[in-house]
């Protein structure tokens, strides 16, 4: 269940589309550069991804007078020296100039595709996966309600008291400076934003908090019946998403513009998508949460009993999609008795050479209420789910 870094698997999948769409790739491993101990640790721990992270977030948020010991800073860093380098490299050995870049990256590789994007004008494209963390403050209360605590995933900033600081000012300083809101007006090249319908670390609707604030193309792909790790089990379909994403940016493609308004009464949850381009398949996705306790369509959950994290089996499924137009479509689910029930909508549109992509809209959660108070100041500290 560990947050894990890149592998040499992704860095062959993604050499093969390089090869099929006429690119250069390159891969940065060490993102972050780990393990990593810390001087001021009395226990001069080995840490590595969000141990690492945590410790710089305690840190700042214990003085916020040293932002250059925020994580985010260094990592965006070593990605803008890997641009340097492609482009050193590639002048020197081929004659060939490169001052365009699309950047992608998972999890913690996600947030560092948001900030690469905000400071380094030469990306014209980036496809941040699973890491939607934006607006980081409502979001994480967004989480506390919905969960009545923290997912388990996030156990190692419970233990390092993160959670205690959520509303000072130094979270605050420190939100200003890692969160990629902050840099919004700058997201304006195209973006395929990746996020899993049971991630254990992010919830399905964080985009609520983000997405219409985002300029330029912006496009989500939900991926349905998968955890954090997204990739897992629906590579070929993410590639060939990937593929035709990446295509479309280099022919300088247009691409669709997609509107959708949600709305839910007292028995029923409605998706109205419209389209300026005809899609060619349009599916709706719906499932339910397994009580009435959170509002938690995550995959994984922690055992109570053990604290070790079980199954947690959200299954989405397929149902019927009414087409008005042929670019106009919309979807119901009904509300449930007990519980959430939650439906999004993907359409698959073709792109150059052969290609396809998948957008979906956001997800509807009906109802729109959560099982949870807010917690404020140190009752955010909370427990873990």
């Amino acid at each position: 269940m560990a947050d894990r870094p890149p592998s040499d698997k992704n860095a062959a999948r993604f050499s093969a589309v390089a090869v099929q769409i006429g690119a250069v790739f390159a891969t940065i491993t060490q993102i972050p550069n780990q393990p990593t101990v810390f001087w001021k640790d009395p226990k001069l721990q080995n840490r590595t991804e969000d141990n690492i992270i945590a410790w710089t977030w305690r840190e700042f948020l214990l003085n916020g007078s040293n932002p250059d010991i925020l994580l985010r800073l260094p990592m965006t860093k070593a990605v803008v020296r890997g641009f340097d380098t492609v482009s050193s490299y590639m002048h020197n050995v081929a004659q060939i100039n490169i001052n365009k870049f699309i950047v992608a990256g998972a999890s913690k590789r996600g947030w560092t595709t948001w900030t690469t994007a905000a400071v380094d004008k030469r990306v014209i494209g980036m496809v941040p996966c699973v890491m939607d963390l934006l607006n980081l403050q409502k979001s994480m209360h967004h989480h506390f309600r919905s969960l009545g605590g923290w997912s388990f995933a996030l156990g190692v900033y419970y233990t390092m008291d993160i959670f205690q600081y959520l509303d000072s000012p130094n979270f605050s300083k420190m939100q200003a400076i890692v969160d990629p809101l902050t840099y919004s007006d700058r997201f304006s090249m195209p973006k395929m934003i990746v996020s899993a319908s049971g991630d254990q670390y992010f919830l399905l609707d964080d985009s609520d908090y983000y997405f219409r604030q985002l300029p330029g193309p912006k496009f989500l792909r939900i991926v349905p019946n998968a955890a954090h790790a997204a990739s897992s089990g629906h590579e070929a379909e993410l590639i060939q998403d990937l593929q035709g994403f990446l295509l479309n940016i280099f022919e300088k493609a247009t691409f669709p513009k997609l509107q959708w308004v949600r709305s839910q009464n007292i028995t029923h949850g409605k998706i109205t998508v419209s389209s300026s381009l005809r899609p060619k398949e349009v599916t709706m996705f719906h499932a339910k949460t397994l009580d009435g306790l959170r509002r938690d369509f995550r995959l994984y959950v922690k055992n109570p009993s053990t604290g070790q994290p079980v199954i947690h089996p959200v299954s989405w499924k397929n149902g019927t999609v009414t087409r008005i137009t042929d670019t106009l479509f919309e979807a119901v689910i009904e509300k449930p008795q007990v519980g959430w029930a939650a439906l999004f909508i993907m359409l698959k549109f073709p792109g150059q050479k052969g290609s396809t992509m998948d957008f979906t809209t956001d997800v509807n959660i009906v109802p729109d209420i959560f099982p949870f108070p807010d917690c404020s100041g140190e009752t955010c500290r909370g427990t873990l789910v």
